[in-house]
């Protein structure tokens, strides 16, 4: 996932968003209210945020050279930001522990997966194994 890559980047400001501020979602990116806005909302892509706290919050990044569109309620553009400015404006630091215990996770998360899937991959192959062996006694 980009979140977590993005961490290690510099221009990269780490934010979270309370699922509470979610306003609307698509397949792609989900829109959320700015904190201390008045109907003001950013759209954040999907692939570059993480559910963390049990569903309950979003972590994602803002880059501070881009510039972000800022919607309306009614999802018409209304000003353009960039990232540094709308970071020191709207959002707090985020505890670079909780990038770090997400972070080590996602490896333990990896690792499982990749035994998960040797043992998966063993276990096949033995069944696959027996049903030959079972078919050629078959055949006797």
């Amino acid at each position: 996932m980009k979140a977590v890559s993005a961490s290690k980047n510099i221009n990269m400001v780490d934010i979270t968003i309370s699922n509470k501020l979610i306003t609307a979602e698509n397949d792609h990116a989900v829109k959320t209210f700015i904190p201390g806005s008045k109907n003001k909302y950013l759209w954040i892509n999907k692939e570059n945020a993480m559910s963390i706290h049990d569903g309950k919050t979003i972590l994602t990044f803002l880059d501070k050279e881009k510039d972000y569109k800022i919607y309306s309620t009614d999802n018409r553009v209304i000003e353009t930001v960039k990232g540094a400015k709308l970071f020191e404006m709207h959002y707090d630091p985020v505890n670079r522990e909780i990038r770090d215990i997400i972070a080590k996770t996602q490896t333990e998360n990896k690792t499982e997966t990749k035994s998960e899937t040797k043992a998966e991959s063993k276990t096949k192959a033995m069944n696959d194994a027996a049903k030959a062996n079972h078919s050629s006694q078959k055949k006797r």
